[in-house]
């Protein structure tokens, strides 16, 4: 990483201090290019990129590298950054900078690349729309069933702004509801919401192949509230009381 390319992607950090900077870095004709990407997420440690800046960005060349910066956070590469990092397929870049009594100082430059990090079913932080409830069935159904889920576009807190994304797309992603509960059913839940908007997995008393679980817990089900770690929970009592559906995937029929 030269100089150049360092520079301009510490500027970008700094001009968007204290919020999250993010770009490209584009090879054209001339050369290695840096190019800076609209972050459209109202939170200062996040990343949402403005679709047409990166088509914009696609424009001027081949995406080699993809950057954004740690402002007043952790210099380390986050769970999130890891698996956004994987499912890119493009070497991430990271500038952790801090406010040290109103100077703005950098750490070194971070790099990771894809290695085929998979971030665990239980114990994994949440991040919206990278590692969420949805995102925790998904790689179940996929590590667990070899059933890959149709992913789907979605604004953090879509249930506060007239989304019902559950229950308007759970048959094109392949499953029907029923009415009894068997292992590896969906559990569609109203959680602190006017609809329903949270998903588990419900295992039983089963063990999961991709990972050890440590101890028994009978009747359990899988999940990844907001602002929480995923867990495997007995389902019952509460979970059990603001469950909506059950659904099972065409597959398992």
């Amino acid at each position: 990483m030269n100089a150049r390319l360092r520079n301009a992607m510490k500027a970008h950090a700094r001009a968007e201090f204290p919020r999250e900077a993010a770009g490209f870095i584009v090879q054209t004709v001339q050369g290695k290019e840096y190019v800076r990407l609209k972050n459209l997420s109202g939170r200062s440690d996040q990343v949402v990129v403005c679709p047409k800046s990166q088509a914009e960005a696609y424009k001027k060349g081949e995406a080699v590298a993809f950057f954004h910066s740690h402002p007043n956070l952790p210099a380390e590469p986050s769970e999130a950054d890891r698996v956004s990092c994987e499912s890119m397929g493009l070497p991430w870049v990271i500038y952790p900078l801090n406010d040290y009594d109103g100077s703005i100082k950098f750490d070194p430059l971070i790099t990771i690349t894809p290695s085929g990090y998979q971030a665990p079913l239980i114990g994994r932080f949440f991040y919206h729309g990278v590692l969420d409830c949805y995102t925790l069935v998904q790689d179940y159904y996929s590590r667990e069933l070899s059933i890959e889920l149709l992913d789907f576009e979605r604004d953090d807190e879509w249930w506060k702004k007239g989304g019902n994304l559950y229950e308007e797309n759970f048959t094109s992603a392949g499953f029907v509801q029923v009415n009894d509960l068997q292992p590896h059913d969906v559990v569609l839940m109203q959680y602190y919401s006017p609809v329903t908007n949270h998903a588990g997995v419900f295992i039983g008393d089963a063990e999961l192949k991709s990972e050890p679980l440590g101890f028994a817990l009978p009747g359990s089900m899988i999940h990844h509230a907001s602002n929480r770690l995923s867990e495997r929970v007995i389902y019952g009592g509460y979970w059990k009381d603001i469950t909506r559906m059950i659904l099972r995937h065409k597959e398992l029929l």
